[in-house]
């Protein structure tokens, strides 16, 4: 199933979207070849009035939901977006990361999200 995953601030995890309807709210996923997708309308929006609104979402296949399959995050690179500082979606060295082989989605101890990019291929 393809779907759009955001982060929910307002209920603290994460929001699927299929076919432009709320499906599911998740603490642990994963998405099957994702393409980390940010509108820059969207993002200036929130730039220039400081309210919050849905504007960067991870698309691709729902792979598994309430749980992430043992030693998947092994040689994951973790992944973060703030519209404030950055125009995609980067990694910890701020390279823009547009797409993967698999992203992870939990949400920590502290209730905040991670999300982790994973490449099959050698590096």
């Amino acid at each position: 199933m393809l779907v759009d995953v955001y982060w929910n601030s307002r209920r603290r995890c994460y929001s699927v979207r299929h076919k432009g309807r709320v499906i599911h709210h998740l603490t642990a996923l994963s998405i099957e070849r994702p393409r980390f997708v940010v509108s820059q309308k969207g993002r200036e929006r929130v730039i220039a009035t400081g309210e919050k609104n849905v504007h960067a979402v991870i698309r691709g296949r729902l792979w598994c939901m309430f749980g992430i399959p043992a030693g998947q995050k092994s040689r994951a690179r973790e992944v973060r977006y703030n519209p404030f500082v950055n125009s995609s979606f980067v990694d910890q060295d701020n390279k823009p990361v547009t797409r993967a082989d698999l992203a992870i989605l939990q949400v920590d101890a502290a209730r905040k999200p991670r999300i982790y990019a994973k490449d099959d291929r050698p590096q």
